[in-house]
This record gives C-alpha cells, sequence and structure tokens, in this order.
C-alpha cells in the first residue's frame, strides 16, 4: 500500500526489518521496525525539547543548483531519512494511523554501527527501542527493559515483554486533560 516515505514521496513504505510478536495467551500482535543504519552517530536525532525529531521546515531555501533544492518553508525529511530510530518511528506512526491497519501498538527499534570485525559481526552495535500505542496519545515511550538485551522478544518471554508495555503509560505530567465545560 502507498503511504508518505521516507523522503516525502509515496512509496511502499518497508523498514529493513520487520517482525510480529504474537501473544501465547491473548490475542494479541505487535509489529516491530526496525531501522539500520552504518554511519557514525546515526542512531537517533532528537529535537530542542528532546523529541524524536520527524520532518521540520526548512529555515531557508536551498543554494542554486543545489543536489536537494528546497524552498524556505519546505519539509525538511533530513531526520527520517538518516538516522535510524527516526526512520523506525516514521515506519511505526504510519502503521498506527493508516485506518486499514488493526493494530493499536508498535514497537520500533533503530540500529546502528560503523565497524566490523573480521567475523563480519559489528564492532560498535548500538540500538534504542521504543513502544507507540494509540492509548499513549502516540508518544514514543523508551523500553528500558530491552537496551542491553533483545531476549525479552524471544518467544518464550514475550508475555514478560508485555506485561513491560503495558506499564508504559503517559506520566500526569505529560498529558493533562481539562474539564469539559458544562
Amino acid at each position: 500500500k502507498e503511504a508518505p516515505s521516507k523522503s516525502g514521496g509515496s512509496g511502499n513504505n518497508y523498514p529493513d526489518i520487520m517482525l510480529m510478536l504474537k501473544s501465547r495467551k491473548l490475542n494479541r500482535y505487535i509489529p516491530v521496525m526496525i531501522e539500520a543504519k552504518g554511519g557514525k552517530n546515526k542512531l537517533e536525532k532528537l529535537d530542542k525539547e528532546g523529541n524524536i525529531e520527524q520532518v521540520k521546515l526548512w529555515d531557508s531555501d536551498s543554494k542554486e543548483g543545489a543536489k536537494n533544492p528546497h524552498k524556505k518553508g519546505d519539509p525538511n525529511f533530513n531526520s527520517i531519512e538518516k538516522y535510524a530510530v527516526n526512520g523506525a518511528y516514521h515506519y511505526a506512526k504510519i502503521i498506527l494511523e493508516d485506518e486499514h491497519c488493526n493494530y493499536d501498538e508498535v514497537i520500533f527499534i533503530g540500529v546502528n554501527g560503523t565497524k566490523l570485525t573480521k567475523n563480519n559481526e559489528v564492532a560498535d552495535p548500538e540500538h534504542k527501542v521504543y513502544y507507540l500505542s494509540k492509548s499513549n496519545k502516540m508518544q514514543p515511550k523508551y523500553v528500558k527493559e530491552l537496551n542491553k538485551s533483545w531476549d525479552l522478544m524471544k518467544t518464550d518471554n514475550l508475555e514478560s515483554l508485555f506485561d513491560v508495555v503495558d506499564k508504559l503509560t503517559l506520566s500526569d505530567g505529560i498529558v493533562q486533560l481539562k474539564p469539559e465545560k458544562l
């Protein structure tokens, strides 16, 4: 299905790796979107408020003859294209915002590394894992339990992972609901 691509056009929108986590006890499925990069400092880009940067606007016109011509105020997709977490977040949002998808939650992961060992293993791996759900008002929640190891995503441990993400809720300081006027 066509959807907004990471570069602002339209396309099929496939992350580098996709997984599906299925509960043995409940009728619950959580898609996992994984985006991989291989450059120095390309794991994640945050804005000034500490949020995962997505589309922002160009501050000025591009120079004449630029490889990527743009005007001031045009959308700038660089963070989504160049950073692993930002790209994975883009894919996760598309799943939850798609009216044809029946998912209410997604896990998204950015992975990065720049050096390979003689055995073709990444010598300097880094990753960051987030949980995104409609019940959390689409606010990404960092999953610290997956910071060191992804063992919770193994089949035998999925119920424990579901317990972890179920406890990731918005704090009162993030969302303050205003009472309706009578």
